[in-house]
Parts: structure tokens; C-alpha cells; sequence
């Protein structure tokens, strides 16, 4: 990635982030929060923090730096839906908590494959109070994240092999995620060194920089987000018309000062003039340049869109899909002690009634213009009636 890159994107979803697990515990709430910065398609961890109070959380920050919440302890209400019928969110927040008052809350509702679901809910004047209350300290909430669950997909993947999570016992069986009382006061997590107390966060920062996207669906929050481009791009673009506007009387007063001389120093004029000349063709040529790197980065999330929605009309009747992940993380070696994720890659996980409605399916695929190959990861039979689940990978092309 060039280093531009990264200017570019950051315009966009944030480069560096405040991830903050909110945990509302018996005696006081407790803020545990890592903070974490993306260069060059790796994501680093710099520091964690660990705070009863959101003054002394702060007060070693810079004002300014996004925050990505994720609430968890006793204030948040989690239920595992086991294989429901085809619902929406609505309807499974139902089925959680038919005898709750459904207009007071935040819902969250996670995949966990299979047709199962996790339902996470948290009252909204709680949310919307320490919403604010980062805000009056300068810190504004771009994303929330409601219960353990939000960080499901990485927790599956690190406990592929492992059960222990951090903090957290994790059953892939059975789909649950459970704090441990006790836990390590170290834990390596994707090859970083870290206390088991900040792996909530450590993780739904993670996931957020390493895909570059948000997962909650607030209003407030969502408004937030728009403020927070808008505003970056204001001062951004509040910069460049400084410097250009500095630049322009810089070389007015050259120009007038030069004009005004003596014919002895008309060829310093000249030659003065051509630098300035060619100064101005430069900024012209970084300025296209800047646009264009905008124009690409500003359709990104539409191309995505326009994916999904052209496999969604091809599917056929018989084939149903239960995860979609845009560029994935992957990890590195140990040593490197980086993660990574990949950039023109899409995986799709699935089931499939039969095994010719799953190959008419693939091709279709292929004659998309923007897959350039696609390998199929795993297919395995589920029954006697050749159902069957499957995972495909797909190199993303520049159609």
C-alpha cells in the first residue's frame, strides 16, 4: 500500500481508534480500552488503559481520537435463538425478549452460523448517557457494540483449537462465550502480547480497522460518523486553501518585488519565474492526483454493495448463504507479530440442498466480471438427502 493510501482511506473509516470495552460491573463501571492504529494494511496495538472514570481515561489522550464502544456486564441482556424460521431483526428481538418494552432499547442481533442467532440488547438512555458523556470529554463515539457477541466472528477464529479466549471461554459447539472468573493475566491474541483484561476490546478494534468498517446501526452513532468525515474533510480542505493561499502571495510578492527591479536583474526574474511555474504544475498534478485517489476510495462501499447484490440474484433456490466476509483477516507468522488482512478477497460460507444447484451457482459466478477465480474451500454432506455445507474463496478482480 503507498503511503497515500492511507490518507485516502482515513478519510473515510478512521486510521487510528480508541476501542473501549464498557462494562457495567456490581461495584462501579469499569473502562478497559486498547488503542490501535492501521499503516500499510496491518493493524498495531499502541497502549492499553484501564479506568473506573472517563476523566482519568482521557486525560493521557489526545482529544479527537474516534471511539469504538462495546458494552458488556450486567446492564446488557444477551439470548441464543436456536435455528428460528427466516426472520428479520425485529422479530428476532421478539422472540429474545417477548415481555420486555422493545422501544427502550438498542438491539444487536450476531450470526453465529447454522441458523442460529444471538440477540443483544442494552436500554438506550444508558447507551445514549455514556454516548455523551464521551462526547463532553472530546471523544466522539462512532460505533457500539452490544454484549461479547460482537466480537463472535474473531472469537471463532482464535478458538479454532483453543477454547481459552482471553478472558473468555469460548464453545464453538454450542455457540456460547463465557467469562472466566480467573483468567491469565497474559494472552496472545493474533500474535499480540497483551492482558487478558483488554481482549474485548482489543478485538472489536481489531475487527473494525482490519475490515474498515463499522458494525452498529444507531442513529446517533450513525450521525456521528458523517460529522466526523465531514468535519476531517474541512480541515483538511481548510489546510490546502491556507497553504494554496500562501503560496499565491508568496509568489505575488516575488513577482512584484522582481518586476520591479532593475533591468540588471531580469534574468534572475526569468529563471525565478520558471521555478514558481513549475512549483504551481506540481501542486496542480498532486491535486488531480488527491481526487482521483478520492473518487476510487468514495465508490468503494457501493462496488461492495453492487457485489452482493449481483450474487444474491443468481442464487438459486436450494442455496442459502450464512456469511459473507469481505477482505478477511488473516494471520501472519509469529515472529512478525502483525495482522493482516486481505484486501481483494471475499469468503462465503453456505448450505446447498444439492450438488448441481451448487455448481449451476458457481457458474454463474465466474462469468461475473470482477471474480477472477474462485476456489472452493470445503464442501461436506450434512444428510442422506445430499445436503450439504460449503465455503468458497473468490479473488475480486477490478470489474
Amino acid at each position: 500500500m503507498k503511503p497515500f493510501d492511507n490518507i485516502v482511506s482515513g478519510l473515510n473509516f478512521p486510521n487510528k481508534v480508541l476501542a473501549v470495552e464498557y462494562s457495567f460491573e456490581p461495584d462501579s463501571d469499569m473502562m478497559y480500552a486498547a488503542l490501535l492504529y492501521s499503516k500499510g494494511g496491518e493493524v498495531n496495538l499502541q497502549k492499553t488503559l484501564g479506568a473506573t472514570s472517563l476523566q482519568d481515561l482521557v486525560k493521557t489522550l489526545d482529544k479527537g481520537i474516534p471511539v469504538l464502544l462495546v458494552f458488556t456486564g450486567k446492564k446488557v441482556l444477551s439470548k441464543q435463538i436456536n435455528h428460528p424460521k427466516e426472520a428479520g431483526q425485529e422479530e428476532l428481538a421478539a422472540r429474545a425478549f417477548p415481555s420486555i418494552d422493545r422501544n427502550g432499547l438498542f438491539f444487536q442481533v450476531t450470526s453465529l452460523e447454522d441458523g442460529d442467532f444471538a440477540v443483544s440488547a442494552i436500554r438506550k438512555d444508558v447507551a445514549l448517557e455514556v454516548f455523551e458523556s464521551f462526547r463532553g470529554s472530546g471523544m466522539e463515539v462512532l460505533d457500539a457494540g452490544i454484549g461479547t457477541y460482537s466480537n463472535w466472528p474473531l472469537f471463532r477464529r482464535c478458538a479454532e483449537g483453543n477454547t481459552i479466549v482471553g478472558k473468555y471461554n469460548v464453545q464453538l459447539d454450542d455457540k456460547t462465550v463465557t467469562e472466566i472468573e480467573e483468567p491469565e493475566v497474559e494472552t496472545l491474541l493474533f500474535n499480540q502480547s497483551l492482558e487478558s483484561n483488554y481482549t474485548a476490546s482489543f478485538l472489536f478494534g481489531l475487527q473494525a480497522l482490519a475490515g474498515k468498517s463499522y458494525q452498529g446501526e444507531i442513529e446517533v452513532l450513525t450521525k456521528a460518523r458523517q460529522e466526523w468525515k465531514f468535519g476531517l474533510l474541512y480541515s483538511k480542505g481548510l489546510m490546502g486553501l491556507a497553504t494554496l493561499f500562501f503560496i499565491v502571495l508568496l509568489v505575488s510578492f516575488l513577482l512584484f518585488n522582481h518586476y520591479n527591479s532593475s533591468n540588471a536583474e531580469l534574468s534572475a526574474l526569468t529563471q525565478s519565474y520558471d521555478k514558481q511555474f513549475r512549483e504551481l504544475e506540481k501542486l496542480k498534478s498532486s491535486y488531480s492526483e488527491k481526487n482521483e485517489f478520492l473518487q476510487i476510495n468514495g465508490s468503494q462501499n457501493s462496488h461492495t454493495a453492487q457485489m452482493a447484490d449481483q450474487m444474491a440474484a443468481l442464487l438459486p433456490d436450494k442455496v442459502s448463504l450464512t456469511e459473507m466476509n469481505f477482505q478477511p483477516v488473516e494471520r501472519k507468522l509469529k515472529k512478525e507479530n502483525l495482522v493482516r488482512f486481505s484486501r481483494d478477497e471475499l469468503q462465503i460460507k453456505g448450505q446447498t440442498g444439492d450438488y448441481d444447484s451448487f455448481q449451476s451457482w458457481l457458474k454463474a459466478l465466474r462469468e461475473l466480471n470482477w471474480a477472477d477465480d474462485i476456489e472452493i474451500m470445503g464442501y461436506k454432506e450434512t444428510d442422506s438427502k445430499h445436503s450439504a455445507d460449503f465455503s468458497i474463496k473468490i479473488k475480486l478482480g477490478d470489474g
